[in-house]
């Protein structure tokens, strides 16, 4: 069964997600903690630039892992 209160984000919408996009947020809290697996978003993730931004601002702690 599918937990109701866990909202699934969109990993195009990174950049706008983590810099707060209501809609992207789904009207959801801000984002504030995220895991990386097997990718690094802050290479190709669309709209780079907001990406960053939202990387920056220490609001979220991202935990990066890869798979060998």
């Amino acid at each position: 069964m599918v937990d109701p209160s866990i909202r699934e984000l969109d990993q195009s919408r990174l950049g706008p997600i983590l810099t707060g996009d209501r809609e992207a947020l789904k009207d959801g809290p801000p984002v504030t903690a995220l895991l990386i697996q097997n990718t690094n978003p802050a290479m190709v993730c669309p709209e780079l630039e907001l990406v960053h931004k939202g990387l920056r601002a220490r609001t979220c702690s991202p935990a990066c892992t890869s798979s060998s």
